[in-house]
């Protein structure tokens, strides 16, 4: 169960970093 919240956390925070990465890069 937990394992499940944690990974699905984990991917939520990279796809989120992952975004403002893109949106940041565009200058």
């Amino acid at each position: 169960m937990w394992a499940i919240v944690f990974i699905l956390g984990a991917v939520v925070a990279t796809f989120v970093i992952w975004l403002l990465n893109r949106k940041f890069s565009i200058k």
